[in-house]
């Protein structure tokens, strides 16, 4: 377990609804190989030692669907199925405001990030413990343009740039904090909450990540999602876990 420090609870969204996947279900309860994709999230979860709880972040329609999941699952880790809020934004702090008190790290995982390795979940949560906020990146290959409406405004060096990837980790009272102050001075809704921690000044650790550690956003990315699990991964996602973490 995380001990001598202060306890790890993961915080999964699984609240959206998968517009942009043009999806008649959300798609972190799409199968992929046979299992809904937020099962690959949760199975992260379920074995690292470094975690001690998880806490579910769910559509309320969907409320019983997760519940039963959870169930015949054996998730023993997910101690909390919460409502999510109308933004991801909303729904992190619905789930944070759950941990419990002796809760030290809150990571931040989206439900359809399922081939992040179990060394980058660790790395931001040591670099969370150091620093008080992390996030997993991994170096950009684009060339990236500023546009000024149809036009090209500029280009962004790249090799000053990563993309940004799960999972993030925050000490959850400072987090907590964050939000709350933001609501109260009226900004928000935040992508992420690294954004959140920035806004205020704040230092973010990076912690580099592999480009397989996607995120299944596109009818695109899903079947990458299929071809990255088909090929020489016969254990599923877990494999790929495991194969991208060496």
């Amino acid at each position: 377990m995380s001990a001598p420090y202060g306890k790890v609870t993961a915080v999964i969204p699984a609240a959206g609804t998968g517009y942009r996947l043009a999806s008649l279900v959300p798609k972190q309860i799409l199968e992929l190989n046979g299992r809904p994709i937020v099962c690959y999230a949760l199975d992260l979860y379920e074995r690292l030692d470094s975690v001690d709880r998880v806490i579910l972040v769910v559509h309320p329609y969907y409320f019983s669907f997760f519940e039963q999941l959870i169930r015949e699952g054996n998730y023993a880790k997910v101690q909390k199925l919460v409502p999510g809020g109308a933004t991801r934004w909303d729904s992190v702090y619905a789930g944070i405001v759950e941990a419990d008190a002796d809760t030290e790290i809150a990571v931040i995982h989206n439900a359809v990030c399922i081939f992040t390795p179990p060394r980058v979940v660790e790395g931001c949560i040591a670099a969370a413990r150091r620093v008080g906020a992390a996030m997993a990146c991994t170096p950009n290959t684009f060339s990236n343009v500023v546009r000024r409406g149809s036009q090209v405004d500029h280009f962004i060096d790249r090799s000053n740039t990563v993309e940004a990837r799960d999972p993030q980790a925050f000490r959850l009272d400072e987090l907590k904090r964050l939000h709350r102050l933001a609501r109260r001075e009226g900004k928000g809704p935040y992508i992420n909450d690294a954004i959140l921690f920035l806004n205020y000044g704040k230092e973010v650790q990076l912690v580099e990540s592999p480009p397989e550690n996607i995120k299944i956003t596109t009818r695109l990315d899903l079947e990458l999602a299929r071809l990255m699990i088909s090929i020489g991964r016969r254990g599923g996602a877990r494999q790929a876990q495991r194969a991208v973490a060496v």
